[in-house]
């Protein structure tokens, strides 16, 4: 059975087309240590690539999901009759915290903990101390939570500090949450767009602040290039993205064969 390549093989191609560089090629070590994706040596901005993919948050997620929200009916926290969509933002804030700490674990674990630590190896294998992260999240097939919930998650934990105040993710200086090959229905007739949401972690950071608006142009403009079709693109502020849901599958970018093999120990890709 044929299977898509790997979101980051695509990404790869983009990164090159915008000026990007993939790390892997600029390090000279036999054996280094885990690593971020790519480094943009004229905005001198490193770049973390995680892709959200069907089964990011699995059964036993679902699971602990659902006992969640039963546990919220019992205690007349939350009452649902019937089947409804549940978004995090319009929970109480009990509820709010404990779904965090529940999806919290494995994105701290998979997503946010681990580019942390690969942009601050990267800094050091490239000796660029000065350099900005960023961190880029795309939803590739992973349908359990709404982009809404998916992005006001990560907003939340990107913010968590350590207890004597520090913060937690200091090496991300902005993060984009976006459409990889997962679009989102827009309108009343539900046409597919892509959607790119993104930001600094200080609002006064405008090399961020332009450096995520230059790479949510170009990404559109390049899967419009591979697809050969118009693609309808949302730069949506994150209050405005509530009513957002997923088109289900996205037309399928062009197959391309496998150049090299993506990092291992990364489940999230």
């Amino acid at each position: 059975m044929d299977h898509d390549p790997p979101l980051e093989v695509f990404f790869n191609a983009f990164v090159r087309a915008t000026g990007g560089e993939r790390v892997e090629t600029l390090i000279d070590l036999e054996n280094p240590p885990p690593n971020a994706d790519y480094f943009f040596r004229n905005q001198n901005v490193i770049v973390e690539l995680k892709a959200l993919e069907r089964e990011t948050f699995g059964e036993n997620h679902r699971q602990k999901t659902a006992d969640l929200f039963a546990d919220w009916q019992r205690r007349r926290l939350l009452m649902v009759y019937g089947t409804a969509r549940v978004d995090m933002a319009q929970l109480p804030p009990v509820c709010q915290q404990e779904w965090l700490n529940l999806l919290g674990k494995p994105l701290q674990k998979n997503v946010l903990s681990k580019a942390n630590a690969q942009i601050r190896e990267t800094k050091g294998l490239l000796n660029v101390p000065d350099a900005k992260g960023v961190l880029l999240v795309a939803s590739d097939g992973n349908f359990d939570l709404t982009p809404h919930t998916i992005h006001y998650l990560l907003s939340r934990l990107l913010m968590k500090n350590h207890p004597d105040g520090r913060q937690q993710y200091s090496q991300i200086d902005g993060i984009a949450y976006f459409s990889g090959r997962t679009l989102v229905q827009v309108g009343e007739d539900g046409r597919p767009a892509m959607v790119w949401i993104s930001g600094p972690r200080r609002k006064d950071d405008e090399a961020i602040t332009g450096f995520l608006s230059h790479l949510a142009r170009a990404w559109h403009q390049y899967v419009e290039r591979i697809t050969a079709r118009p693609q309808e693109r949302l730069d949506v502020n994150p209050d405005r993205i509530k009513d957002l849901r997923f088109a289900g599958l996205a037309p399928p970018m062009p197959r391309i064969s496998l150049a090299h093999r993506p990092k291992k120990g990364s489940p999230t890709r």
